[in-house]
């Protein structure tokens, strides 16, 4: 079954059948496509590189994977270097970590633009306890940065990238992936990602943060 937001290794059902299985997951559609449309926004007004790269001489982005791919994208098309801090492991266990990194980046001139690991938390963590972490390390955040934005965690897909190798079976729909792997992000499906953006942005409302989605 889905996770419906709680905690990974509760409500777990693995079908016998691989057939049965692979069908559980395909039956988790995205969500529809109007809900991440930019209804009634005009396209942003061409920027030259010259002054991207001033504003990102500004910005520090601190997060997991998705975060590092992205400015190390921009660094490569830019020509500039692009400051990351990386964030990574579930919350609350990692929460001194993650500190320890936000305080290791601290500029007070820079805008810090921050997803605290959204997808190891869909994956490895308690949705539950989240949002509480999130409302302690975005006080550390204020205190060490001139301005704070939460990024909202990607949307996952399980059905299109694990199949039923997400059940622990000796096969993979994926040539190549582990079945260990597979069985590891078992829980992360979009449902919880839409339940950790909930916990997300209710913290950083709290916190007087805007989100980014």
């Amino acid at each position: 079954r889905a996770f419906d937001g709680g905690d990974a290794g509760r409500n777990l059902t693995c079908a016998r059948d691989p057939a049965e299985a692979l069908d559980v997951y395909k039956r988790l559609r995205p969500p529809p496509g109007r809900a991440y449309a930019a209804e009634g926004c005009l396209p942003a007004p061409p920027r030259p590189a010259r002054k991207t790269r001033s504003c990102l001489s500004r910005v520090v982005f601190a997060g997991d994977s998705v975060f590092r791919h992205a400015t190390a994208f921009l660094a490569c098309e830019l020509g500039t270097k692009v400051r990351y801090a990386a964030l990574r492991g579930a919350l609350p266990a990692n929460e001194t970590a993650h500190a320890a990194r936000l305080l290791a980046a601290a500029d007070k001139k820079a805008t810090l633009v921050v997803n605290f690991a959204g997808l190891w938390q869909v994956a490895y963590g308690d949705v539950e306890a989240y949002g509480p972490a999130v409302r302690r390390l975005l006080r550390v955040a204020r205190r060490s940065f001139r301005r704070v934005v939460v990024a909202s965690t990607t949307a996952v897909y399980p059905a299109h990238l694990f199949g039923r190798a997400a059940c622990p079976r000796s096969d993979s729909v994926l040539p190549g992936l582990a079945p260990g792997v597979a069985r590891a992000k078992r829980a992360m499906t979009e449902y919880r990602v839409e339940a950790l953006n909930k916990a997300a942005a209710d913290a950083a409302r709290s916190e007087r943060v805007p989100v980014a989605d």
